[in-house]
């Protein structure tokens, strides 16, 4: 009892300490922040392609962007963070899953937990962050995604107005709500400190992934760099993406049972298991207590995920 209360109390106080070291100068603007943070690492990025430099020694303070030269895990990250709208980047990322990796390891050899069990509960506590953060990023998206045929009619009347492309995306940053301010404005502030306009798009593209905004995209790299008719594009671009929203929210509409049955079917075992563990403990306790009864139990959690993503790809019908 005693090392459990000590192993929660350090715990605990290496929590607090990495939440100082976090909020000490972090959180005076975060929006502000992230946006210098994704411009340094996109005119970083952009100098190192250009003179060669892929694999050269990273500068001070570049980090992320050495990280993100090394593997498409890394970029994979470090866009699904910068989505998700968390006081986080990728190096604070990392640190927090090898803190909970060393902890979770520590308690499990402290108290000789089963091996099985041991790679569950790691694989539970790497899931839980990684579910918040990915739910954080698809929220993003989805107000994004709202927003984005208002901006496409803003930037179609800036056009006819005779406004250039740049000066259009850079009022529009102004007169938007988050997410579509912020990430208009790390698009202008890009195409000013010096990232070339295609680059600036595609790393537009890449941070929101949104199939409708890589249309977006490509149109505008088109139209810079062979001309045609922009304004023309955005109007249909506009009128596209509301009817593919109206569609969502129909089979949305008509989906509701399934993803009911869905949420009903995924938490009915687990719901079972507790009501057992209260009214006859002695009876579920061979799961945990008994070698055959962790294999079963194991074998009975996989067999469940691979229930709940079978189910989960059944009642998410894509438009």
């Amino acid at each position: 009892m005693i090392s459990l209360l000590a192993f929660v109390v350090v715990f605990m106080a290496i929590i607090l300490i990495y939440r100082w070291w976090e909020n000490r100068g972090y959180g005076k603007n975060t929006a502000l922040t992230k946006r210098l943070d994704v411009i340094r690492n996109s005119i970083n990025s952009v100098n190192a392609y250009s003179f060669g430099l892929k694999h050269s020694p990273p500068k001070v303070g570049s980090l992320t962007t050495w990280l993100r030269t090394q593997s498409w895990v890394f970029v994979y990250l470090d866009n699904l963070v910068k989505r998700s709208d968390l006081p986080l980047t990728i190096e604070r990322l990392l640190v927090i899953v090898f803190t909970v990796f060393v902890f979770v390891v520590l308690f499990g050899i402290l108290y000789e937990i089963n091996v099985l069990l041991l790679c569950m509960l790691v694989l539970v506590s790497f899931g839980i962050p990684m579910f918040w953060i990915i739910r954080k990023a698809a929220l993003h998206q989805k107000a994004f995604y709202t927003q984005f045929p208002d901006v496409l009619d803003y930037l179609s009347r800036a056009l006819r107005v005779g406004q250039s492309i740049s000066s259009a995306l850079k009022n529009a940053s102004k007169e938007f709500e988050e997410p579509v301010s912020l990430e208009l404005k790390v698009l202008s502030d890009e195409i000013e400190f010096g990232v070339p306009f295609k680059d600036a798009l595609i790393h537009m593209s890449d941070r929101l992934q949104i199939k409708d905004i890589d249309f977006f995209v490509i149109a505008l790299i088109l139209q810079h760099e062979g001309g045609g008719n922009l304004v023309e594009i955005m109007d249909g671009l506009a009128a596209t993406i509301r009817e593919r929203s109206r569609v969502h929210m129909e089979i949305k509409t008509l989906s509701a049972e399934g993803k009911l049955s869905f949420w009903i079917l995924s938490f009915l075992p687990v719901i079972f298991a507790g009501i057992f563990a209260i009214i006859n403990p002695s009876h579920i306790g061979v799961l945990w207590t008994t070698p055959e009864g962790e294999q079963l139990l194991m074998l009975s959690v996989v067999l469940l995920l691979l229930g709940i993503v079978t189910l989960r790809s059944i009642a998410n019908i894509k438009v």
